[in-house]
Formats: C-alpha cells, structure tokens, sequence
C-alpha cells in the first residue's frame, strides 16, 4: 500500500467520480444474535457447511462470543496429508500373518 505523511494508506484506486461526490466506507457489527447464530454464521464461512453439533461445540466456547481463534487453531493441529491418506487407504497392509494358500493333501 502507499501511504502519506499522514498514514493514510491506499490499497487500491477507485474510479474517479464526478466533483460534489464522495465513496463512503460503511462496516457493520453484528450484536445480538445470541453465541449459536454467531457459530452458525462463522461455520458457514469457513466450512463446507456446518452441524448441529458443530455449531453447538463452538457455541459453548468463549464467554459472550464463541472463541473463533480456539477452533482455527485447533483446524490447523488436525492438518493432515492428503498423501499420507490417500497412501494408507491405497496400500492397506495387512497387520497379522495369513494364510491364503493352504495346499490340499489326498489321504
């Protein structure tokens, strides 16, 4: 970004607009919800579609908000290799002895 003497940065140019007119930058906060329409709404954004379970595990956390930062960690300490998986379902070894020939003996 560039910034001026101010520090007043810029991360992009608009298109430019006629004199008299200006941008307004709006943001807006949620409050009151209630914790699982805040886990709901974030599961939504960073799933592929949340639970009930999910929403109700996430919901018990933190104090009046749930504890978004807690869940993206603890999504990182499951981080797996999709390799590793693919690998494990792929060359599935057997884990005891077998016997899968056993020769027929006339009598």
């Amino acid at each position: 970004p560039a910034c001026d003497s101010n520090r007043d940065c810029v991360f992009g140019v608009l298109p430019s607009i006629a004199d008299g007119e200006s941008y307004v930058l709006t943001s807006y906060f949620h409050e009151g919800f209630g914790k699982d329409a805040e886990a709901a709404r974030f599961l939504e954004q960073t799933t592929f579609g949340p639970t009930k379970v999910d929403i109700a595990a996430l919901s018990e956390t933190g104090s009046s908000v749930p504890d978004f930062t807690s869940w993206i960690k603890a999504q990182f300490g499951e981080m797996t290799s999709h390799r590793e998986f693919y690998r494990r379902r792929l060359n599935a070894r057997m884990e005891y002895a077998s016997h899968a020939y056993i020769p027929m003996t006339k009598t």
